[in-house]
């Protein structure tokens, strides 16, 4: 801890390096490899109550990631205030700007393309979580500089009406526009410029809608209740279909123009492309509609009963149902009549755990 008082309290560093080979899934979840990379951390924090607040906090943050052929996939600013008051109401805010970088997954294992720049920012608020009713929300921006952008609010509600009930629940909406979601790939010994291939695109606009329940019961200091469910409506329909022009840009020819032509058929549910016309060389290729409408539900319900130290009784209550109809259109009366009557699927499960000798 830094001696001077105006100097940050805390002053981190930490570089993280994942080789191109290692494989970890058996243990646990890996995200990606073939990366390394660093951040630096100048953090504040005043936990000494004053006449406005308990605790405040800022911190700042700058960081790199890089593959191991020596491409920056993030180049980024990161930071952050939060503020607790006498209270225990919590408000905090922050956001992130990235810089042009590359990224070589947005082609599925194709060449490097380019990742555009773009910010973040959140602001979030809480009453106090000790008291019977309490409130979380929170909002978030981000968009990049090509165009793509992402709107998402939550709101959560809390009760506590004794110490052996807890129940929580809230909506979260998003709104979404990604500039070059990946569709698929086709082989084409004409596509010189991407090295034999095209690496097809679209531009995407999603819907989603989700209220998120949980509830835990305590009947006795052995018997307890959890349930857990979650609606949600999400919808994507896609436009603008393209193909990235060269490798380690974000350029893109797009179909439908220039004499590349696009055609949808709606009985086969799927697009046909020429990607130079009918008199170039290249061969016509089709792609199955990628648009989707999901209109989910997941309930999960367990009762468990501790029936003496290190020996439990477990049932559980699964159900699932989901429909897929009219993708690529959201319209929230219809797809949440069409989510509670939608077919689903019972998964009942009994377990035993009994120490012997015990």
């Amino acid at each position: 801890m830094c001696r001077v008082p105006w100097l940050p309290r805390c002053l981190g560093r930490l570089g993280v390096r994942v080789s191109p080979g290692f494989e970890s899934n058996d243990l646990g979840f890996l995200e990606t490899g073939d990366r390394a990379g660093a951040h630096a951390v100048f953090l504040w924090r005043g936990v000494t109550p004053n006449r406005i607040s308990r605790e405040r906090t800022i911190w700042g943050a700058k960081a790199w990631t890089w593959n191991y052929n020596r491409e920056v996939q993030n180049d980024s600013w990161h930071g952050r205030a939060s503020i607790t008051f006498l209270n225990y109401w919590n408000l905090n805010g922050g956001g992130l700007v990235w810089r042009r970088a590359l990224d070589d997954r947005l082609t599925r294992g194709g060449p490097s393309a380019i990742a555009p720049g773009g910010y973040f920012w959140s602001i979030r608020g809480n009453t106090d979580s000790r008291q019977w009713f309490s409130v979380d929300t929170d909002f978030e921006r981000s968009a990049t500089y090509e165009g793509g952008w992402s709107n998402k609010a939550t709101l959560t509600v809390s009760i506590k009406p004794s110490s052996m009930v807890t129940i929580s629940t809230g909506p979260q909406w998003k709104r979404s526009r990604g500039e070059a979601q990946y569709v698929t790939t086709v082989d084409d010994a004409t596509a010189v410029a991407t090295h034999g291939q095209r690496y097809v695109f679209g531009t995407i606009d999603q819907t989603e809608i989700s209220m998120t329940t949980r509830l835990n019961l305590i009947l006795t200091p052995t018997v307890s209740v959890q349930v857990f469910a979650q609606p949600l409506l999400a919808s994507g329909d896609y436009v603008d279909f393209k193909e990235l022009a060269r490798p380690r840009t974000f350029d893109f020819l797009t179909y439908g123009s220039a004499g590349r032509s696009l055609d949808f058929d709606a009985f086969a549910n799927s697009y046909s492309v020429d990607p130079d016309g009918s008199l170039g060389a290249a061969s016509s290729f089709s792609f199955d509609n990628p648009d989707f409408n999901l209109k989910s539900l997941k309930l999960n319900a367990v009762f468990r009963w501790e029936i003496k130290s290190g020996s439990n009784f477990y049932a559980v209550w699964t159900r699932h149902q989901e429909d897929e109809r009219d993708p690529g259109h959201f319209l929230f009366g219809r797809d949440t009549g069409r989510l509670f009557g939608a077919p689903g699927d019972d998964v009942f499960l009994v377990k035993i755990a009994y120490w012997i000798g015990r």
